[in-house]
């Protein structure tokens, strides 16, 4: 059964404090804003692009954390439901639908994407729920 595959969801988590996470973002920022730089070269990949997510994520620097993921050459649900974390914890949640309800198309999870959306759309109006990992 594989299970290290997932520890970049959960890296940010295992800083354990956002002083932490945040250094661990520095170390991965750079790496993913070379494999997501435009090319026309074929496609680059950075197997901690999930980690550096995450740790922006628990380092509180969501602004920098959708300015990332705008930068993706795919729009995978993979990255941008980062993006949808951190709109939940800036306080939108109504954009977070939008944002999640933008990313659907051929090949992605519509059933996490709309699990997401509805956690929103139950959460009573000025409380935001912290979206879970998917």
């Amino acid at each position: 059964m594989p299970y290290i595959e997932y520890l970049g969801d959960f890296w940010g988590a295992l800083c354990t404090a956002p002083e932490i996470a945040s250094q661990w973002a520095d170390e991965f920022l750079p790496l993913v804003q070379h494999a997501w730089a435009p090319s026309t070269e074929g496609f680059r990949f950075f197997k901690g692009t999930t980690a550096c997510l995450s740790a922006l994520h628990a380092a509180g620097r969501h602004d920098e954390l959708l300015s990332l993921i705008a930068t993706a050459r795919y729009q995978w649900w993979h990255d941008r439901r980062w993006g949808v974390k951190s709109l939940v914890a800036l306080g939108r949640s109504a954009e977070a639908i939008a944002y999640a309800e933008a990313t659907k198309g051929i090949n992605t999870p519509t059933a996490a994407i709309a699990s997401a959306c509805e956690r929103q759309a139950r959460t009573p109006l000025g409380q935001f729920q912290q979206v879970p990992d998917f």
